[in-house]
């Protein structure tokens, strides 16, 4: 196993104003417990502002959290300080949705890499060791090796999630968490990227958490689909049993607009208990209803 979260809680706000009047904390993530094994890919998908990025987040230990336990390579990492976890942080890379903004306009390619292989000086120590590691991994990623000396606004948004790919392969992170990485790519371009991610996994030991919107994409890629609602999981299973046989009501809403390309009526807000009960389970594949 090279992740598993425990009972995962994270609100934000609920703090007193300059008034004097208190806010209500936003439960962002709500009692989330996963697994993901070597190799694995786990699809966390669900509507914008339900959780996952917050989930990500929390596993890069860029958030706190309110209560729960991490887990990473058998390392409990939950209240690890940052200069304790720096040693870790090159096993867990990330990649983001927007391909515009996550590379710096103002840094050639070359220096954007650079600054990813800063926190492994000890394995690439000099100059031409450094730039042997850059070329191949634009290589690895379908790019050609004399682009180093280029901007980020020279390139198409394929071509930087790319860069951006292989910025996080640069340290060969143990598990990748992709956040929305094809959602702003067109569908020529995202299937190619698709196929990428699928080809370095067989030539590397990695991990992927697919964080994502689009269940049709999470199906290409993933071996079981985590289905977030309100900061809850509310279903979890494999590719397969998700699509051919959703339990949750909400994973059946999902799936309607993913496949028919049609929007459900939602007449209420879907039922999410605080504490509940395995209802069905079978292979693994569970939801959770009071």
């Amino acid at each position: 196993m090279l992740l598993k979260l425990n009972n995962i809680y994270k609100t934000f706000g609920g703090v007193k104003s300059l008034l004097g009047t208190k806010e209500s904390a936003i439960e962002a993530v709500n009692d989330v417990s996963l697994t993901i094994n070597h190799k694995e890919n786990l699809g966390l998908v669900g509507e914008s502002g339900c959780g996952k990025t917050t989930l990500a987040r929390i596993i890069l230990k860029l958030y706190g959290i309110n209560s729960g336990q991490i887990i990473f390579d058998g390392t409990d990492i939950t209240r690890m300080s940052n200069r304790k976890f720096r040693p870790l942080r090159k096993s867990v890379q990330m990649v983001f949705q927007d391909p515009y903004s996550s590379l710096d306009p103002r840094f050639t390619v070359r220096e954007i890499l650079k600054e990813a292989i800063s926190l492994d000086e000890v394995k690439y120590k000099s100059e031409a060791e450094q730039e042997q590691k850059m070329i191949s991994l634009l290589k690895e990623v379908q790019l050609s090796g004399d682009i180093l000396s280029r901007y980020p606004h020279e390139f198409s948004g394929g071509e930087r999630q790319r860069i951006a790919i292989a910025r996080a392969l640069i340290l060969s992170p143990k598990l990748l968490i992709l956040d929305e990485a094809v959602s702003s790519l067109d569908v020529l371009i995202q299937d190619q990227i698709l196929q990428l991610l699928t080809a370095i996994q067989k030539r590397h030991d990695i991990t992927y958490l697919f964080i994502s919107h689009n269940l049709k994409v999470v199906k290409r890629l993933c071996h079981r689909i985590a289905v977030m609602y309100k900061g809850k999981v509310l279903e979890l299973g494999s590719c397969d049993d998700i699509f051919d046989n959703p339990l949750h009501p909400y994973t059946q809403e999902l799936l309607t607009a993913a496949v028919e390309y049609r929007s459900t009526e939602r007449s209420t807000d879907l039922k999410i208990p605080d504490k509940g009960r395995l209802i069905e389970k079978t292979k693994g594949h569970f939801i959770i209803e009071g």
